[in-house]
């Protein structure tokens, strides 16, 4: 719901996994200058974001009958998502991922797969992940 709301908003979303420790957190939260953490609503923040605003969602308010704002489309070439690699040579770094990106991206995939509207998708890789992400989540909406 989050990453949905940050597309249509024209902010870019950085991705986070749960289970990242504070020093990777601090990292993260450091190169990404986010400005606002959106959680579940009573959820404990781990102390790297403990600073951040902060915007519970609670997906089971009915918020989804309340109209979503007009917002103009935002440039392709425009951020979309910074994912954070796993650091396995150094810390995390993170990947710019454009809209433009994105959508060829999906598009290639509906190509080649011949993907349709009739089709039913298992996904089961984490939603911070960048596969799980944007196959998983954003590939149905597109």
């Amino acid at each position: 719901v989050g990453v949905v709301a940050a597309l249509l908003a024209g902010v870019p979303a950085v991705p986070l996994n749960p289970k990242s420790g504070d020093s990777e957190l601090t990292h993260i939260v450091r190169d990404s200058a986010p400005t606002l953490v959106l959680a579940e609503p009573g959820a404990e923040l781990p102390p790297a974001l403990a600073s951040l605003d902060r915007h519970d969602i609670d997906v089971q308010d009915g918020g989804a009958t309340r109209p979503a704002p007009s917002l103009p489309e935002p440039p392709p070439e425009s951020p979309a998502l910074i994912v954070y690699t796993s650091g396995t040579t150094g810390p995390p770094k993170g990947a710019v991922l454009p809209r433009r990106a994105i959508a060829a991206t999906l598009d290639a995939l509906e190509d080649a797969w011949q993907w349709t509207a009739d089709d039913v998708l298992v996904h089961g890789l984490p939603l911070f992940h960048v596969h799980g992400l944007i196959l998983g989540t954003l590939g149905p909406l597109r």
